[in-house]
């Protein structure tokens, strides 16, 4: 660009602040920094924000989200999020606040030193009023790691461990609304810089109204660089080499242009010379001649411009190409080489229906290695062989194990030295920590490492037949940029026995007030753990990619820590692909705990260990175990074509991913994979473990089945759990759930998969979500956005199939049968919690048969809920075009029983067929312990359901109506005791277009009120509804009745009963037969009426025509809740209700 071509984009800047670019007398410049304000919440529908001066509201997953930018037209170091008083107030959440830096997420601008300090100030006001205020110091890198983040269609990437948060507030609605003008929420970001000498960063000078100037960050801009407490310009004829400022900023390579410009200036001129070395990567390392009397004027001011220039890896997961243009930056990393792709910001796989993208393809890495080896390690041959891809790499060095020396053949080009024997970690055997169990011997240690290679490729290798080594794993690539494995076999090693088949615990002790860190001490006695610690046999660092392909691992026995592959990832922020390919792992066994960060703890779940006298059982992980040593580096994980059979460990039999992060941006990946008999070593559990959180886990066309202990566990968070054209099978357990157990969740989904008897002696759930470490979540988990399961069969499994104690928003079931599940509480679904709940249930065209609450895995019986389903809160269940037969519960709800909703509750069945259902006692088809409201719509069908009480629907509050559409049938329908196809309290409209006939109940043969009746429509059948006593009645009501109408051409017969008598419905029909709507709005006594109560209820004094049918106003046979399972704690008062009856 030319020196013209820079000026007018200068000016066009300039008059998009709207103020004027003149020179007038002011001193003091105000430095303006390029930061700005962004939130994520969790936004049912989605909440509308203003933002100033602009707004851009991110919901593309049901998340809320905005950022608001920018500050530099306003000329402030501050923005501001805010929703308005006259407006919706914003739902009940909790907001995440980050700050982030450039105009948009599109285009990748940093105007500021990376190493600035900014202190960042989030203000909280409720009202106008502040209510919180949080500050939080991040450096120019975080901010900007937080902008690339975004780019990357992370919008929901803000929260306590991403690069540049600041803080959190949990809302909760106000009662009334703010005053007027005032807001009902808003978020202030605030900043305030802190630069040291020899920072940099670029700006242009702009005026205010008043005069006052501002140093607006800008780019291009005037190169300013801060010395003893102020900014000033550089004022230098030719400045050398431009890319050396954009480095400093955080830019990588070698693009950068300076130029000459003249324009308004505040800062004064204080750098009139720089001189920098060859070896200067940025102006950090060029010496600067300081002045107080240049030579020079502000028309001779240096401008830069990064325009261009590549982001730093730490910020951006991609790298510039490597056509040798670009320097390694100072982390000295190295480039991706051309046959391995550069990682992308991980995206959520594409929605259903569909298929998913399938992963890609192992890269081909055929001339991007640095060096390639060939290793054999086996009792007889000991042979390395090495060539480097060209001259310029030259030869490479290897340090071995000193059971090698001596031994190892090595080709030409290989340096050998004899590396240092190191314990996966100290164990004691006092408690003063001062006897080491285990010593080393540098004769025993066999292995291979290999150091700095920037490209590793290691094929057609065999480690076979050995002990696996105490000194160090048998192959190690420390500090490897990259690793290419291709066509290796490692077989048939072996650690050592333990002490005892069942070993006490070990005791974790702190050490650190002797100087050393944390260990695993024996007892005194010598029965933990093995005869010897050992490392495993694959072991490699500071990797930004590693691909995998024709592995063969098996027959590890007695492995501790990891049983076939560690691979340890590069602590420079970015996202680094993990590729395995066509690779097996077979009878691979890990039975203890091991070095390098690999050993965790089944009573925490890899929690923290640093308590003394904390006692633990120190178990390792599997066969492959990712370690991103950090949050903010992301593992995207890709396995396909590839087994895991007969694997057994401590946490993650088969893969286990190390972050222990809040949220993370690391996947997993699995296209036909199988995992077939997995289980634990000794204890522990699942094939797939994530210690921390992952964004998501994405299966297509795979297996898992005959496993043990589960399939998949993240101990914290996941964002999407999808399982395409799988199969889950056959999977048992004794102390973790069959399938998944994770600590929250927000997707679940299963597409066209089997999921059939899995279950077993746990008591737990098949699939459960709850937030089982509450010390490790520094946030409270938001509730699942949602369920969906299409074209798959769910069938035969054991202990619920699914439990949260999280508030689900959306269940969608689709074109699935649910078939023989059987629960402790609820058959397929328990979200039985307090906290739990579900807002929508939509199941459509669906078998839902003969699913059952009542028993647990060791076959006891169990006084519990909800067939199918069991809910704290139900918004709204649609069946449509389903058939619901033969579900089961020993209490209440044999399909859906719904616990304390604190809203009515809404089901609706259309076009679908309800039939043999039962509840021992309450709700054949329907229990809840709230109101509710029901619609038969289409051609629907309820027929043969039975219950104690209510033989289709059971409520305990209000039946805010109760609807049969003109083509629907409500049949055969029993009761033992009252309301054969409906027992409630109150009922407000019942509107019978359809058929209810030849159900059956002692009391309310059809309708049980307890309460009052608003008002009977009928203008379908309503007949041969049998109550089985004297009084019984088709209708019986115990309080207040209101309207009856009958439209021409309806069929009634049976009585009604109440307070006030007993009627003859054909009669009450027949007295307005003139009438084309035949209306009766107080009953016709064709009884007598009911004798006033006796002075003492029950006993001999009851007179015998009555007994104990007695409506409520003379007995007390009123309407008690269902019964909520014990661990639910009680119901609201029976005593209550009565009085406000």
């Amino acid at each position: 660009m030319t020196p013209s071509a820079h000026a007018a984009l200068l000016l066009m800047a300039s008059l998009c602040y709207g103020v004027s670019v003149v020179a007038a007398a002011s001193a003091g410049p105000i430095a303006v920094y390029d930061i700005n304000i962004f939130a994520v919440w969790d936004s049912p529908g989605g909440s509308g924000v203003l933002s100033a001066p602009q707004t851009s509201p991110w919901n593309y997953r049901a998340w809320g989200g905005a950022y608001s930018g920018n500050n530099l037209p306003a000329l402030t170091n501050s923005e501001r999020l805010w929703w308005p008083g006259s407006s919706a107030p914003p739902h009940a959440t909790t907001f995440h606040v980050c700050a982030w830096t450039g105009n948009d997420t599109n285009a990748d601008t940093i105007t500021m030193d990376k190493k600035l300090r900014m202190n960042l100030t989030l203000t909280v006001k409720r009202g106008g009023e502040v209510v919180k205020t949080m500050s939080r110091a991040r450096s120019g890198a975080d901010i900007a790691l937080q902008m690339k983040q975004l780019d990357k269609n992370a919008e929901d990437q803000c929260g306590p461990e991403t690069a540049a948060y600041v803080g959190s507030y949990s809302y909760r609605p106000a009662n009334k609304r703010p005053a007027e003008g005032a807001p009902w929420l808003e978020l202030e970001l605030s900043w305030e810089a802190e630069p040291t000498n020899g920072q940099v960063r670029l700006a242009q000078t702009v005026r205010g109204a008043d005069g006052q100037a501002y140093e607006v960050a800008s780019d291009p801009g005037r190169l300013l660089v801060y010395q003893d407490g102020a900014w000033g310009s550089v004022c230098i004829d030719g400045f050398p080499d431009p890319a050396r400022v954009c480095r400093q900023l955080g830019y990588l390579g070698d693009r950068g242009e300076a130029f000459s410009y003249g324009a308004d200036a505040a800062s004064p001129i204080t750098v009139d010379g720089v001189k920098c070395g060859n070896e200067a990567s940025d102006l950090r390392d060029c010496e600067f001649t300081f002045t107080s009397a240049p030579s020079c004027t502000h028309m001779d001011d240096t401008w830069i411009t990064c325009s261009g220039a590549y982001l730093r890896g730490d910020y951006d997961g991609t790298a510039p190409p490597s056509d040798g243009t670009a320097p390694p930056d100072e982390s000295n990393a190295q480039y991706p080489p051309p046959g391995i792709e550069p990682p992308v910001a991980p995206q959520l796989p594409p929605a259903e229906p569909g298929n998913p993208t399938p992963p890609p393809a192992p890269p081909s890495l055929e001339g991007s290695w640095t060096h390639s080896c060939s290793l054999v390690l086996t009792p007889k041959v000991q042979t390395l062989a090495c060539e480097a891809a060209s001259f310029a790499h030259g030869n490479i060095t290897v340090a071995i194990g000193g059971a090698l020396v001596g031994r190892l053949r090595v080709g030409p080009g290989i340096s050998v030295t004899t590396r240092e024997p190191v314990l996966p970690y100290k164990r004691y055997t006092d408690e003063s920590l001062t006897m080491v169990a285990d010593e080393l011997e540098a004769s025993a240690d066999v292995g291979v490492t290999f150091v700095g290679v920037p490209h590793l490729r290691l094929v057609d290798s065999v480690v076979r037949g050995l002990q696996l080594s105490t000194g160090g794993p048998l192959v190690q690539c420390l500090d490897c940029a990259f690793l290419t494995m291709d066509n290796v076999t490692v077989q048939d090693l072996r650690g050592y026995p333990l002490t005892e088949s069942y070993p006490m615990n070990s005791w974790w002790v702190d050490a650190a007030y002797k100087g050393l860190t944390a260990f695993a001490e024996d007892d005194w006695w010598g029965r933990n753990g093995p005869i010897h610690i050992t490392h495993g046999p694959i072991h490699a660092t500071g990797l930004k990619g590693a691909a995998i392909t024709n592995l063969s691992c098996g027959g590890i026995d007695r492995a501790s820590g990891w049983g076939c592959v560690l691979l340890r990832l590069s602590e420079t922020l970015g996202w680094y692909p993990v590729r395995i390919a066509n690779s097996t792992f077979a009878n691979v066994n890990v039975h203890w705990g091991g070095g390098y960060g690999t050993m965790s703890d089944a009573s925490v779940e890899g929690g923290p260990l640093d308590t003394d006298n904390y006692s633990a059982m120190p178990l390792g992980f599997g066969a492959v175990v990712v370690d991103t040593g950090r949050p903010g580096v992301a593992a995207v994980i890709e396995v396909s074509d590839s087994s895991f059979v007969g694997v057994s460990g401590g946490l993650g039999y088969g893969l286990a991913l190390i972050n222990n992060a809040m949220l993370s941006l690391d996947n997993i990946t699995l296209n036909r994979v199988s995992f077939d008999h997995c289980s634990a070593s000794l204890y522990g559990g699942f094939a797939i473990y994530v210690q921390g959180s992952v964004h998501y886990v994405v299966a297509t066309q795979s297996s898992f089945t005959n496993g043990y202990d589960g399939v998949l566990a993240v101990t914290r968070h996941a964002e999407l759990i999808r399982m395409s054209d799988c199969v889950l099978a056959d999977n048992s357990c004794s102390s973790e759930p069959a399938l998944f157990h994770l600590g929250s969740l927000s997707e679940l989904e299963l597409h066209r998969c089997s999921v059939s008897r899995n279950g077993g002696s746990c008591g737990a759930a098949t699939i459960l979500v709850e937030q089982q470490l509450p010390y490790m979540f520094r946030r409270t988990p938001e509730p699942m956005r949602s369920i969906t399961i299409i074209d798959s069969n769910v069938t035969g499994n054991l202990d619920t199939f699914f439990a949260s104690d999280l508030f689900v928003n959306d269940i969608t079931l689709q074109n699935s049968v649910f078939k023989d599940n059987v629960g402790s509480v609820g058959g397929v679904f328990d979200l039985s919690k307090p906290s739990s709940g579900v807002a929508g249930v939509l199941v459509s065209n669906c078998r839902i048969v003969g699913n059952s609450a009542g028993s647990n895995s060791w076959g006891q019986a169990l006084d519990s809920n909800g067939g199918f389903m069991t809910a704290n809160t139900l918004g709204t269940l649609t069946l449509k075009d389903s058939l619901v037969q033969g579900n089961s519960a020993p209490s209440s709800g044999g399909v859906i029983y719904i616990g304390s909703p604190p809203f009515t509750s809404v089901v609706v069945i259309e076009d679908s067929i309800v039939q043999g259902n039962s509840a021992g006692r309450r709700g054949g088809v329907v229990a809840t312990n709230g109101n509710v409201n029901v619609a038969l719509l289409g051609e629907s069908a309820v027929v043969n359901n039975s219950a104690t009480s209510g033989g289709m629907v059971y409520s305990a509050g209000l039946t805010e109506a109760f609807e049969v559409s003109d083509k629907s049938d409500v049949s055969n329908n029993t009761a033992e005791r009252r309301g054969g196809v409906l027992a409630t309290e109150d009922l407000g409209t019942a509107m019978i277009d359809g058929l209810v006939k030849d159900n059956s109940a002692r009391q309310g043969a059809a309708f049980f009120v307890s309460g009052d009746l608003g008002s009977l429509a009928v203008s379908g059948a309503l007949k041969r509804n049998a109550a089985a006593s004297a009084l019984g009645g088709s209708i019986w009501v115990g309080g207040e009745l209101g309207g009856l109408s009958f439209a021409a051409g309806s069929t009634v017969d049976g009585t009604v009963t109440s307070a006030e008598g007993v009627a003859d419905l054909a009669d009450v029909a027949a007295s307005g037969a003139a009438a084309g709507l035949r209306e009766c709005t107080s009953v016709c006594h064709t009884r007598p009426p009911m004798p006033p109560s006796p002075p003492v209820y029950g006993g001999d004094g009851m007179p015998p025509t009555y007994g104990g049918d007695m409506p409520p106003v003379y007995g007390d046979d009123s309407m008690p809740p269902p019964e909520a399972d014990q661990h639910e704690g009680g119901l609201p008062s029976l005593k209550s209700r009565r009085m406000r009856l």
